[in-house]
């Protein structure tokens, strides 16, 4: 691969990264998600809205206790 090709996929990972620790870190159990019904329509607390909640929760729901490592 060429350096930018390299360079622009770093940047990218890394960008994905913080999302996701961010999003971790202000997860709140009963945002409401794709693919999982809370019930509620509700404007999610994530600071990274649908998606960052939406990462949160499948992070909970496959890897459970080293996913909570992160928010504590």
């Amino acid at each position: 691969m060429s350096r930018r090709v390299s360079e622009f996929v770093g940047v990218a990972l890394f960008a994905a990264s913080l999302i996701w620790i961010v999003s971790l870190a202000s997860y709140e159990p009963a945002d409401p998600v794709w693919f999982f019904s809370t019930g509620s329509h509700a404007v999610p607390i994530n600071f990274a809205g649908r998606v960052g909640a939406f990462l949160a929760e499948v992070s909970y729901q496959l890897s459970g206790t080293p996913s909570y490592s992160f928010r504590s």
